[in-house]
């Protein structure tokens, strides 16, 4: 029972949360509207241990309204990774175009792989010591 306590929990706990992610990434994907961006800035983020990242600030247009959104994740150990005045592809939601993301791989479906990454092997670990004691 202790097994399932430490590892299954967290680990189902940790896979729900990526799975919550990459729905919410596919449903952008698969019903947003893109668009053509620009990067016009950058926001500089203190993570700890890691140290500095440059997130950034992108501007597009949509039925002549201009919005800006700050893609945090995307973001890069250096400004010079994604420049200002860059081009990048942009996924926003029509009812809310504010809601928007950076259409790449990474930056829609990383963190939710990364999240998997970390919650599939307690859960499998859990599972192997749960069946190994009884």
């Amino acid at each position: 029972m202790i097994f399932f306590l430490i590892f299954c929990l967290p680990g189902l706990a940790i896979l729900g949360y990526s799975a919550k992610l990459a729905a919410a990434a596919h449903g952008l994907t698969s019903t947003g509207l893109t668009a053509n961006g620009t990067i016009v800035d950058h926001e500089r983020q203190t993570r700890r241990r890691v140290g500095q990242w440059y997130c950034p600030i992108v501007e597009f247009f949509h039925q002549g309204a201009s919005y800006r959104f700050t893609d945090n994740d995307d973001c890069k150990q250096s400004r010079h990774d994604a420049p200002t005045g860059s081009r990048v592809e942009v996924v926003f939601d029509p009812a809310q175009p504010s809601r928007a993301r950076v259409d790449s791989f990474r930056g829609l479906y990383g963190t939710s792989l990364l999240s998997a990454a970390i919650g599939l092997p307690w859960l499998l670990l859990g599972i192997a010591l749960v069946v190994r004691v009884r």
